[in-house]
């Protein structure tokens, strides 16, 4: 019962209090014309005030006019400062060189002959140190680079790979000259015109002495190696030498197949 008793009050507070104001109704006596009194009704109207004061209007930065795009700011800003940096660094560099001209401009011969051989003996070790690296890493990597020429099956000194030299001196030079001949149209096709016999040859040739190039550079450092007795700290040894004298040897016996079979007339009536 209290419960309820409470609720009602709650209940009717909360609607007074929501309920908006009620006008006010006075009474007036006045006396009209002819000396009779007349009672009058005044109703007051109670006034309400409201009047937010809102002296700051929420600007929307989602419109399109209002969009901040810090990425692109931010983007442009780096970029701007890559670019200054670079100029700057370009700017030391074009001043440095000009400085350097200036000074070697403005001593004699005679000076600048001094002046290197003094830099010379001043920096002898890191010379010598830096000119026996160079050597060595320039050497060891066309060393390395016949290396990998050997093992390639494609080459023209690794033909027949499977005959011996004794083998193949053993085949009658036409017999080996047309089987030569085949195999130089076959892998030097043309393959813009098929029925175009003349260009394989050329590129044959042309492969050929490629070939001998690689192998007598290759032999020329390897057999200098081993005279100065330093084979053991390049990447070669007398093994792979062997190999390369026997496969410029091959190399010449595949040239010279092509000379005889070419000096037979064959290549005059070749494409008839």
């Amino acid at each position: 019962m209290d419960n309820r008793i409470i609720y009602l009050c709650s209940l009717y507070m909360v609607c007074v209090i929501a309920a908006p104001p009620q006008p006010t109704v006075h009474q007036h006596i006045t006396i009209d014309p002819q000396g009779q009194p007349v009672t009058v009704a005044v109703n007051i109207q109670p006034e309400v005030n409201i009047r937010p004061d809102i002296t700051m209007k929420p600007q929307n930065l989602f419109q399109p006019g209002n969009t901040i795009n810090t990425t692109n700011q931010g983007g442009a800003a780096i970029a701007q400062s890559k670019s200054n940096a670079t100029n700057t660094t370009m700017n030391k560099i074009k001043l440095f060189v000009s400085q350097t001209i200036q000074q070697i401009k403005a001593l004699s011969p005679r000076d600048i002959g001094r002046s290197a051989a003094g830099w010379g003996k001043r920096h002898k070790k890191k010379i010598i140190l830096y000119s026996a690296g160079t050597s060595y890493a320039l050497i060891s990597c066309l060393i390395i680079q016949g290396n990998i020429f050997m093992r390639k099956s494609s080459i023209w000194s690794a033909w027949k790979k499977q005959l011996s030299m004794e083998e193949l001196f053993a085949i009658p030079h036409d017999q080996l000259g047309k089987e030569l001949v085949h195999a130089i149209q076959q892998r030097h096709v043309n393959v813009q015109n098929p029925t175009d016999h003349i260009t394989p040859l050329v590129r044959f040739v042309q492969a050929v002495d490629q070939e001998m190039k690689v192998l007598n550079r290759y032999l020329i450092l390897a057999t200098g190696i081993r005279r100065c007795r330093l084979i053991r700290i390049f990447p070669t040894n007398n093994q792979k030498i062997e190999q390369a004298q026997e496969l410029k040897q091959r190399l010449g016996f595949v040239k010279h197949t092509f000379i005889s079979w070419a000096a037979t007339d064959n290549l005059a009536n070749f494409n008839h």
